[in-house]
């Protein structure tokens, strides 16, 4: 008898047993449970205790409250390191941002406007930006072309605990092979959070990504709602239903820039006293320019003056007796003795003015001839002007 009975514990006692032990489930609050039995959706499990048909049956469960997720993950998970991760580690969202000269700018339309709505921004690129603006970019190094890590914050739960909730998510969210509906809602995110931050942060500067912050954490958590069906935009598809899920909070955290930053900074410091440099030297230069023309001009002008002075003094000298005779001699003078070196010619020299003081007629002038070495005497002119050529 004792026999039969070991025997039905082990038969039967012993199923039973496991069925309880593995079949009772611990629903979390704010949590609600779905039970599969072979796939399909049978019933759900609220908050508490509950029992399925193990292991016939299977359990997911799913956030009725306020689930908050870190992407691409934990901060502690994160290998910056290594291409391909080791298993329980993610690589980061590495983010190759354009640098300023390249990149699109949102400016408020007007300041009174909200600094996290994008209606409140206009798009431009570095062409439509202003002169002064430019120049305070230009200043900053963190709007060179730099790569950075972020990181986003996404909360989600289920619209309601009810059987159609579950039912409406279960049925409009089908995971890919070997995830549940939860892990497959936080893989879409994954994807959505990725394809945002190189379709908007990329083309945007590292610094101006840093200093619109809000505003591209609620552009962020619109691409979030067109995914879930929550909202549509034209690139909605039809044929997509709504998860039945609400997303609360969806923002980007403060990004990590790494050394990259630091050494952007250091070259943007060079960069700034190269400028300042050259900026120094052709100030100097055209101070030194604008010194030696101010210097040009004074002699001009004091050339110009000494030349004024002595033609005012030779023009009252002029009116003295003797004195056209005398200045006629002189460029005789500078004629003959230029003439002489270059030529074997005859030169005829003008003799001074008759008693009448008229001009000599031609037979006046006296023919020289040049030799080796020949010295003519002038003519003593009147009021006993003389000198004396001796050309060689």
């Amino acid at each position: 008898m004792l026999q039969w009975i070991l025997l039905f514990l082990v038969l039967v006692g012993v199923p039973v047993a496991m069925m309880i032990l593995f079949g009772l489930q611990q629903i979390e609050t704010g949590t609600v449970a779905a039970v599969f039995r072979f796939g399909k959706l049978v019933r759900k499990l609220d908050p508490g205790l509950g029992l399925t048909l193990w292991p016939i049956e299977r359990v997911e469960v799913y956030p009725t409250s306020t689930n908050q997720i870190e992407l691409p993950d934990e901060s502690q998970n994160i290998d910056r390191d290594n291409d391909n991760p080791p298993p329980g580690k993610t690589k980061p969202y590495f983010v190759p941002h354009k640098a300023m000269t390249e990149a699109v700018w949102f400016l408020k339309k007007a300041e009174d406007l909200s600094d996290d709505d994008p209606a409140s921004y206009n798009k431009v690129h570095w062409k439509g930006l202003g002169e002064d603006v430019k120049e305070a970019i230009a200043k900053e190094a963190l709007h060179a072309g730099i790569t950075a890590e972020w990181a986003a914050i996404v909360e989600w739960h289920l619209k309601g605990d009810t059987w159609e909730h579950v039912l409406n998510f279960v049925q409009n969210v089908s995971p890919e092979a070997g995830r549940n509906r939860k892990a497959e809602v936080r893989k879409r995110f994954d994807d959505e959070v990725s394809h945002f931050l190189g379709d908007i942060l990329a083309p945007v500067t590292f610094g101006h990504a840093s200093e619109r912050l809000a505003l591209f954490s609620t552009m962020l958590k619109e691409r979030l709602e067109i995914a879930i069906g929550e909202i549509t935009s034209s690139t909605s598809d039809p044929a997509d239903k709504p998860w039945g899920i609400d997303v609360g909070k969806a923002f980007l955290k403060t990004p990590y820039s790494g050394r990259r930053v630091n050494e952007a900074r250091a070259d943007a410091v060079k960069a700034t006293a190269e400028r300042e440099g050259m900026k120094a030297r052709a100030e100097g230069e055209k101070a030194q320019k604008i010194a030696t023309f101010d210097a040009e001009a004074h002699g001009t002008r004091v050339n110009g003056q000494a030349e004024a002075d002595a033609l005012t003094a030779m023009a009252k000298a002029m009116k003295e007796p003797g004195a056209q005779e005398l200045r006629a001699l002189q460029v005789a003078e500078k004629v003959l003795d230029r003439d002489a070196k270059r030529s074997r010619g005859n030169w005829w020299y003008p003799l001074a003015r008759d008693e009448d003081g008229k001009r000599p007629a031609r037979q006046a002038f006296q023919p020289l001839v040049r030799t080796s070495y020949t010295c003519a005497y002038r003519a003593a002119a009147r009021e006993s002007l003389a000198a004396a050529i001796c050309f060689h």
